[in-house]
C-alpha cells in the first residue's frame, strides 16, 4: 500500500486518507529514517480497523528515529482481543483528533508509546468510545505511555476499563475527562519518574504506585 511505498522511498511525506473503511495492518520498520504525517479526513469518516485477534493496526517499530504524526483517523480494534490500534516503539510523535476503540479484552490497547520515543503529544483524542468485551462491559486500556522523556496529553476523553498509564517519564496531562470502570489514571515509577503535572482533569479513580517525585495536581475534579 501507500505506507510501503513511502517507506521504500524513505523521504519525508504526508499521506492523506480519504473517508472510508480500511482493514490493512501497516508497519514502519527501522529502515525508515524520514518523517511521516498521516492525515485523515476525520475520525468520524476514516476508519482503520482490525480484522482479527492479536493485530496491531499501525506499528512504528523500534529504530525509527524521525517524527511521525497521525490525525483525523479512527483506529478500531472492534471487539477483538490482544490488539493495539497504535504501537510506537520509537520516533517522536503527535496524535490529534483521533479515535481509538480499545477492543474486546484487557489485553487490548488503544495506543501504546514505548520508551524509544523522546517526546509525544496526544491532543483531542477519544479512547474506548465503544470498546466492549463479550459480556458487554468496557474493556482494554486507552493510552499507555512507557518511558518517553516527555508526554503531553491534553483535552482527551477516556471511557475504557483502564484509561491512562504513564510510566517513568515527565508528563503533563491537562483538560482530560476519564470515566473508566477499573482505573482512570495510573502513575507508575521505579525511582526515575520525573515530573507529573495533572491540570484541570476529571477522574474518579487515580492510583500512584512505585517511586518518583514531583507529582503536582492543580484544579482537578476527583469525583
Amino acid at each position: 500500500g501507500a505506507i510501503a511505498a513511502i517507506q521504500t522511498a524513505n523521504v519525508d511525506a504526508t499521506l492523506r486518507i480519504n473517508k472510508g473503511t480500511y482493514s490493512e495492518q501497516v508497519a514502519l520498520s527501522s529502515s525508515f529514517s524520514a518523517s511521516l504525517h498521516v492525515v485523515g479526513e476525520g475520525s468520524e469518516v476514516v476508519r482503520w480497523k482490525a480484522t482479527g485477534n492479536s493485530q496491531t493496526i499501525f506499528d512504528v517499530q523500534s529504530g525509527v528515529t524521525e517524527y511521525v504524526s497521525i490525525s483525523g483517523i479512527w483506529l478500531d480494534n472492534g471487539t477483538f482481543t490482544g490488539c493495539k490500534g497504535l504501537n510506537a516503539d520509537a520516533a517522536d510523535g503527535f496524535l490529534k483528533e483521533c479515535r481509538f476503540t480499545t477492543g474486546g479484552s484487557s489485553t487490548s490497547t488503544g495506543a501504546e508509546i514505548g520508551s524509544g520515543s523522546n517526546s509525544v503529544m496526544v491532543s483531542d483524542c477519544i479512547f474506548g468510545d465503544s470498546g466492549i468485551d463479550a459480556a458487554g462491559a468496557r474493556a482494554g486500556e486507552g493510552l499507555d505511555v512507557q518511558g518517553a522523556l516527555l508526554a503531553i496529553v491534553k483535552n482527551c476523553k477516556f471511557e475504557t476499563a483502564t484509561g491512562l498509564t504513564v510510566l517513568n517519564l515527565n508528563a503533563h496531562v491537562s483538560g482530560c475527562w476519564l470515566n473508566c470502570t477499573t482505573l482512570d489514571v495510573a502513575v507508575v515509577g521505579s525511582g526515575t519518574l520525573g515530573h507529573a503535572l495533572f491540570n484541570n482533569c476529571r477522574w474518579s479513580n487515580l492510583t500512584v504506585t512505585g517511586g518518583g517525585d514531583n507529582l503536582v495536581f492543580v484544579g482537578n475534579n476527583d469525583s
